[in-house]
This record gives structure tokens, C-alpha cells and sequence, in this order.
């Protein structure tokens, strides 16, 4: 999810607002409590990240500034801070040439830094394959599923990267294997896993894999994702619902109008200002968005998992600085208390960079309640 790559988002999160029918405080659904014996399976254990967005992945900064955008230093802060690991997103464009060649300066270097960092810290890491040459999450459809050359090279890529870190711990480093696949059709993303997954296995039998969910324009498609194994293998979603208030202000939400009032929780705009909303946003802006409205976006994943007897974890979720700064603080409270109940990890979008982020440019934390939310201390 990034300020200015989230079309895609906008899209699906508002189909699912259409259809979502118990949007208020009398929602809750009874029954959701998990048995004991129901729980999904421990894995590589996550609790509370954060991920690192705007250094290897859609980079913000080239040559010796990209350097020192993020350091061991930091790696440092968010230990002190209490988070216990990060997601790192990366491109293939920043590592890889056209002709397949790794870019070790500013590149390879740093992403084998930000693993040793974390080693050192005593945090884990998910390197996350965020945006490819052929597919890219803001695309209604990708040449990863559309082109049949380019599955192969799909995993080729990922053997690479394999034999590029497979030398690291296990219990240290996880692979998250696309970031929010985006297909018309969900088979073409299950016969990508059938390809990917058995490749990097026979290198590294026990690596942990991490799988996202394939989405479509008005879907995400929990019910159709399939696996070719389970063991090692973990999935992920994320959540940004209600997307008029985690994306408020910009241009897909109110126009990028920030005098609009909006807050959470409650109905999420006055009933005198809808009307200056853009039209597929004013039902959203007259619903009420509590907790238990909150759910259905938290458990959906969740169940999927269960039925795949999987663990699962949320790997991004997050508002805007634009947000006025307590409904944020109640929307993140929410989210991380609806987690906490059904033992759920999580790493926040994002650090810093990001309009997301939870520090300045400066290192310095720029939200401390949110901060204490999001590490519970």
C-alpha cells in the first residue's frame, strides 16, 4: 500500500463497502470466538513489525542518500521501540538488470545489511518480492498471469534470490513470495504457487514462504487461493478498510480535500458535508465504523487461513498523517485490539517515507501514541 500506488486498493475496498451490510455498532456476529483446538498452527512467529518501504522497493533516494536512509541504527530504534520484526519490499528493477544481473552497490549490499542488522538486533525479516517486471499490485492485470513465458521467469527470479540468501537462519529470514497478487482470474495465481512454491522448497525445504491472497478488481479471493503444500507455508492480507478514512485526502477518496471532516469512530462524515464527497464515497461517509464493524475486514483472512490450516498474519495496515491525529490513534487501537483477540501478528505500513510512516525524516518518532499501540507498550 503506498500513497500513490493504490488504485487497486480503492477498488475493491469500496466493493467491499457496498456489500458489507453490518457497517454499525450492531454488527457483530456471534460465534467468532475460536476453539481451542481450532487455532491455526504456529510458525515463523510474528508479533509487531513494521515495514520498511521507500529504500529498496519504489526507492526514494538513489547512491549514498539511499544508504543512509536506513541503517543499523534504525534496525536499533525499532527493537527499543518493542517491534520484533520487519517486512522489507523489494523490486526486481533495484536488484536485477533486464539481462538478469544482480546490482550489488546500493542494491544486494543493502538488502544483505538490513538481514544482518536484524540478526545482530534480534529481530526477523520478510523480504518481500514487492513489484516484479511483470507484475505489479496498482495493475488491473499482470503479464505475470497473461504472457505463458513469463511464469518460468517468475521463477527463475525467485531461485536466484533462493540461492542469493539461503545461507541465513531460518527461524531469522521468511520470503514473502508476491506482494498482493493481482489476476482476473485466481487460477492463474494458484498455478504460479504450483510452480514457485515447489522450486524454492527443493532448495530450501525449511524456509517459511509466505503467500497473499489474489485479488481482482471488485474481489479479493480468499475462498479460491490454493496451496500445492502447507508445511512452511504462511499466509497473509491486509487491511485498509474503511479506505475513506485510511486514505483520506487524497485524490481516489475526497479529492484530495483534507477540509472535509472525517472521524473515527462513528459515522465517518457529517451528514451536511457528503454531499461534497466524491459520488462513490458518500454512502461510505454516512456509515458508522466502530470495532465490531471493524471485524468482518479482520476475519475474512482469518478464516481462509483456518480452512487451509495455515498461520496467518496481517502484513500491512495503516491510515494517513492526513487523518486528524485521534481518529487515527482510535482506528489503529481497534485494529490492533481485533488482532490481539484472535492471537493474530502484524506489521504496520510503514516506518518512514511513506505518508504512513511513524517517524520523520529526522528518525524521530512522530506519533508516540500510535507507536505505543501498535508495540503495546
Amino acid at each position: 500500500m503506498r500513497i500513490v500506488q493504490n488504485t487497486f486498493i480503492t477498488i475493491f475496498l469500496f466493493s467491499i463497502f457496498l456489500s458489507c451490510s453490518a457497517c454499525s455498532s450492531e454488527s457483530k456476529e456471534t460465534g467468532w470466538e475460536w476453539e481451542e483446538e481450532e487455532e491455526v498452527p504456529a510458525g515463523f512467529e510474528l508479533k509487531k513489525g513494521v515495514n520498511i518501504a521507500s529504500w529498496i522497493s519504489t526507492p526514494k533516494f538513489s547512491g549514498e542518500e539511499r544508504v543512509a536512509f536506513f541503517t543499523n541504527e534504525n534496525v536499533k530504534q525499532l527493537k527499543e521501540l518493542g517491534f520484533d520484526h520487519i517486512r522489507l519490499p523489494i523490486d526486481e528493477t533495484v536488484l536485477w538488470t533486464e539481462n538478469g544481473e544482480k546490482i550489488r552497490p546500493y542494491a544486494f549490499d543493502l538488502l544483505h545489511n538490513a538481514i544482518g542488522w536484524c540478526q545482530s538486533n534480534g529481530l526477523k525479516i520478510i523480504v518481500d518480492m514487492h513489484i516484479t517486471r511483470n507484475h505489479r499490485f496498482t495493475n488491473t492485470e499482470n503479464d505475470l498471469f497473461t504472457k505463458p513465458e513469463e511464469p518460468a521467469k517468475f521463477v527463475r527470479l525467485w531461485e536466484d534470490l533462493s540461492s542469493e540468501l539461503s545461507k541465513y537462519s531460518n527461524d531469522l529470514l521468511a520470503y514473502e513470495i508476491l506482494n498482493e497478487p493481482v489476476s482476473e482470474n485466481p487460477e492463474n495465481w494458484n498455478s504460479v504457487l504450483n510452480l514457485v512454491i515447489p522450486a524454492i522448497q527443493a532448495k530450501e525445504p525449511e524456509r517459511t514462504l509466505i503467500v497473499g491472497v489474489c485479488t481482482s478488481n471488485f474481489a479479493v479471493m480468499y475462498n479460491s487461493l490454493k496451496l500445492p503444500a502447507t508445511k512452511n507455508i504462511m499466509m497473509t492480507y491486509h487491511v485498509y478498510a474503511p479506505y475513506l478514512l485510511t486514505a483520506y485526502g487524497q485524490n481516489d477518496t475526497t479529492g484530495g480535500r483534507t477540509d472535509i471532516p472525517i472521524s473515527y469512530p462513528g459515522q465517518l462524515v457529517p451528514d451536511g458535508y457528503i454531499s461534497q464527497l466524491p459520488e462513490k464515497w458518500q454512502s461510505t461517509g454516512k456509515q458508522v465504523f466502530n470495532k465490531e464493524a471493524l471485524r468482518p475486514f479482520v476475519k475474512e483472512g482469518i478464516d481462509r487461513a483456518k480452512q487451509l490450516s495455515v498461520p496467518v498474519f496481517v502484513g500491512e495496515f495503516g491510515t494517513l498523517y492526513t487523518v486528524p491525529e485521534q481518529s487515527r490513534a482510535n482506528w489503529y487501537r481497534d485494529i490492533v485490539s481485533l488482532l490481539g483477540e484472535y492471537g493474530i501478528g502484524y506489521t504496520s505500513w510503514d516506518y518512514k517515507g511513506a505518508g504512513y510512516s511513524i517517524v520523520d525524516e529526522n528518525n524521530t518518532v512522530a506519533y508516540p501514541e500510535i507507536v505505543k499501540i501498535l508495540t503495546g507498550k
